[in-house]
């Protein structure tokens, strides 16, 4: 039972991981700070089109 649950922290911890790089890479940087309290956050920034770049 131990390892299964380790596997879905682990697992967890992947996933938010990598959605919270890819909402940062679409240039979403405050839905990226906010996600960390609101996980779900990373989800939508990580799927919705990147930001228009300004330079």
């Amino acid at each position: 039972m131990w390892w299964g649950i380790g596997f879905g922290a682990l697992l967890w911890f992947v996933l938010a991981v990598t959605l919270g790089v890819m909402t940062l890479r679409n240039g979403h940087g405050w839905l990226f700070f906010f996600g960390i309290f609101l996980p779900i956050l990373w989800i939508f920034g990580a799927f919705m089109k990147p930001s228009a770049a300004t330079y």
